[in-house]
């Protein structure tokens, strides 16, 4: 293979790294012209090749004096030095220090116990009876043959000290009183640690959000954002919600607070999910239950490492639910390993290829471009599917994928798209309610329906993002009353079960998944429909969710804005 040939197969990686510098430079609100350098981390960074583009790309200097090869090990023993560390907890070191030298003398040293700089000021505080004895002090480096002389307190006296040595930085301090005689129980000796690099605060890299619905309905959801990035850490607050349903002894269920990292995706689901913190009817003390409209109290707070711990509390009920180091959500972390691995990754394809399909009937030609490279990238991931052999390539593969539909979701919402995506998702409606849902005689569900379908199209007809809104919330009550409609019909509930015993592949826990389904069995054995309907929510609830139709019944959040 030539040089060339191999810059041909790297090319694609290069530019959509340097894409995605780009785009974190914009999205933290800053120029290149505020980057001072570019420091190359990794080994195919070593390419001449690569080191000579991406500075003349981004307009930024390259730093070629550190190895990419060790650029993070060093980063790491850089952090891990500046921090305390304990067997449950971990935090930076002070970097100010303040040592009383004698109490009845009035004498005290102030200064900065951690630097970078190659000198740190020392601050003598004198009180006035120090400063009145004609008290004077003295400070050496012997190692280094440094010393500053004697130098006579005054109310404010500062001194530098030299710290050239990487690490420890060791000095003796003699003071000595008006007749110039050492004060032996004065003598101290203080420690400056020099530094590679520190930091004054640790901001937070993402907006972390709980999911809630929103609107006079309830029936969208949206993020509600807790720690905007950029927050310096730590940080801790609390952010006041309601329960959008009753749980308790005789309303089985849970109420869910669903965590995500806000990547600006319009659908909340599309984001990162980062955890769920679930209270059941089960963690209730007995007798008791959560009222719909109840107030839950979300209490949470962030270490400068990233680590959130959350508290959740129920005034009405004087409960309050603990949950340490919250961030993964174990049960939803799914194994993208073998058959099941595969299934799962290829309904996430499936669903971004629908839902990319769906826009380019809505849309067409306005959006040419964008679309073609929409369906390249799913074409691409598909082909990679093909070849994957390990659950880390399929679990690449879908993420790559949820970035994927996260441009879909967009190109529906731009401005210039959205009234043509809301009339084909009406016009979409209509008929699928005409063909499957529609009574033979007027019901006072079909009548509304009816009714909703004009305003819709009343609010479409002014095109104004207030319309478009409105329109957006209309569209989706009719939506409810489509599939409460089918929800009421005992064939479609046969469907959906018959579907969902087929999506093991999707389920959170497979021996739950095992159960339901034979309880299904037997419900369609005893011709118990209502029995079944329960059946295939609780299987709904068990799946991981790689949808985001408002038809998915207990897709929307649990809780609403305080």
């Amino acid at each position: 293979m030539t040089r060339q040939q191999f810059e041909d197969l790297v090319e694609p990686l290069l530019v959509q790294t340097l894409e995605m510098s780009r785009s974190i430079i914009k999205a933290n609100g800053y120029t290149t012209q505020d980057i001072d350098r570019i420091v190359f981390v990794g080994g195919p960074s070593k390419m001449p090749w690569i080191r000579e583009r991406v500075p003349r790309e981004l307009g930024i200097a390259a730093d070629l004096s550190v190895d990419p090869m060790i650029a993070v090990a060093m980063g790491a023993a850089i952090y891990a030095e500046s921090r305390e560390w304990a067997v449950s907890s971990t935090k930076r070191k002070a970097t100010r220090t303040t040592t009383e030298v004698a109490p009845h003398l009035g004498l005290k040293f102030d200064y900065q116990a951690r630097t970078t700089q190659d000198s740190v000021r020392l601050r003598v505080r004198a009180e006035s009876n120090a400063v009145a004895a004609r008290l004077s002090v003295q400070v050496d480096a012997p190692e280094h043959g440094w010393t500053s002389g004697r130098i006579t307190v005054t109310h404010d006296t500062t001194i530098d000290l030299p710290t050239g040595t990487r690490g420890e930085n060791q000095f003796r301090v003699m003071v000595f009183d008006g007749s110039g005689l050492p004060i032996t129980q004065a003598a101290s000796t203080i420690t400056i640690t020099r530094t590679h690099s520190t930091a004054a605060a640790i901001p937070a890299t993402q907006t972390i959000a709980v999911k809630v619905r929103t609107g006079s309905t309830g029936i969208r959801n949206t993020l509600q954002p807790l720690i905007k990035k950029g927050t310096p850490l730590p940080a801790s607050g609390s952010q006041p919600l309601r329960a959008a349903y009753a749980i308790g002894p005789n309303l089985p269920g849970q109420i869910d607070l669903e965590l995500f990292q806000d990547e600006g995706a319009p659908e909340p689901d599309l984001n990162l999910a980062i955890g769920s913190f679930r209270i059941s009817h089960h963690d209730l003390p007995e007798g008791m239950m959560i009222k719909e409209g109840d107030p839950v109290t979300f209490h949470w707070s962030m270490d400068d490492s990233g680590l959130l711990t959350v508290t959740v509390e129920l005034p009405s009920l004087q409960q309050t639910f603990s949950r340490n180091r919250f961030y993964v959500d174990q049960e939803g972390h799914r194994s993208f390993e073998g058959e099941a691995g595969e299934k799962l990754a290829e309904t996430v394809i499936s669903e971004a290829e629908k839902e990319a399909a769906e826009v380019v009937s809505a849309v067409g030609a306005g959006a040419k471009q964008q679309l073609e490279e929409i369906d390249r990238q799913l074409e691409e991931q598909r082909r990679k599917l093909s070849g994957a052999s390990s659950g880390d390539e399929r679990r690449s593969i879908t993420e790559t994928v949820r970035h994927t539909r996260q441009a879909i979701a967009r190109l529906r919402f731009h401005p210039d798209h959205r009234g043509r995506y809301l009339e084909h998702k009406l016009n979409d409606l209509k008929t699928r309610y005409n063909d499957h849902a529609r009574p033979e005689k007027p019901t006072p569900q079909s009548e509304r329906f009816d009714q909703q379908s004009l305003a819709a199209i009343n609010e479409l007809r002014r095109r104004t993002p207030t319309a478009f809104d409105l329109a957006e919330i209309i569209i989706e009550q009719m939506d409810m009353v489509y599939w409460r409609t089918l929800w009421e019909k005992p064939d479609f509930v046969l469907v959906m079960f018959r579907r969902a015993s087929r999506e093991r592949h999707l389920s959170k826990n497979n021996e739950t998944f095992d159960l339901l389904v034979g309880d299904g069995e037997n419900a369609i054995k005893a011709n118990d429909v209502d029995e079944l309907r329960g059946i295939v929510l609780r299987l709904w609830n068990n799946q991981i969710n790689t949808t985001n139709t408002i038809g998915d019944v207990g897709r929307l959040a649990s809780v609403l804005r305080g």
